[in-house]
């Protein structure tokens, strides 16, 4: 499993963070959407929680419509058994 957490913390880009997006689609490429989850560690964000969310579901354009449900919390609540 692999995750993408906080992953505005890790640039001085500001949002959208187009300079990371190579770091992010790397790591989206090296696995299917199942075995990979967002999570925002909110307490320490340099921008707003609407926009560390949009950057994932709305400026990561390598991420298929399809497969977001899965990087956005189905694949955590499959692996914590969550109905």
């Amino acid at each position: 499993m692999s995750a993408a957490c906080a992953a505005p913390c890790y640039t001085d880009d500001s949002y959208p963070f187009a300079r990371f997006g190579g770091y992010l689609r790397s790591m989206h490429e090296s696995s299917s959407p199942q075995r990979k989850l967002w999570g925002s560690d909110v307490s320490r964000l340099p921008c707003t929680y609407r926009q560390a969310l949009t950057h994932f579901t709305e400026t990561l354009d390598f991420i298929a419509p399809a497969d977001l449900p899965w990087v956005m919390g189905r694949s955590v609540s499959r692996l914590l058994r969550w109905p």
